[in-house]
């Protein structure tokens, strides 16, 4: 995987900060990773508050914090995750969450293998 590896440590780690500050007290945040022969993929997952599908859509929006559970005690901005996004498009990648029933929250960053110039 070819990345600019600032913008890549700030991408993976807005995302590690999001799973650790909204998991459910006492659980784990799971980070895996794997490549095969097109994309590298990052995949950093929690258990906490069970997230709609459009709720889902709008967490990479600037300024969105989700419901009032969620931001009222945070030092959040609701900027984390827009600059995952944005550092991920630069990239040609792509940034996506996934919520199951069990709450089991899980956020995929997809790196293509290919030379950048960022």
């Amino acid at each position: 995987m070819m990345a600019n590896a600032i913008m890549c440590r700030r991408a993976i780690g807005n995302v590690v900060v999001n799973a650790v500050r909204y998991a459910k007290a006492g659980t784990a945040v799971r980070l895996s990773g794997r490549a095969d022969q097109h994309e590298a993929r990052i995949v950093v997952g929690n258990r906490g508050a069970c997230i709609g599908k459009e709720e889902l859509a709008k967490l990479f929006d600037r300024f969105y914090r989700g419901d009032a559970a969620r931001s009222e005690f945070t030092e959040s901005s609701g900027l984390g995750l827009s600059i995952v996004q944005a550092i991920m498009r630069l990239h040609g990648g792509s940034a996506s969450a996934t919520c199951t029933q069990d709450r089991w929250i899980e956020f995929t960053l997809v790196f293509p293998l290919k030379t950048i110039n960022v």
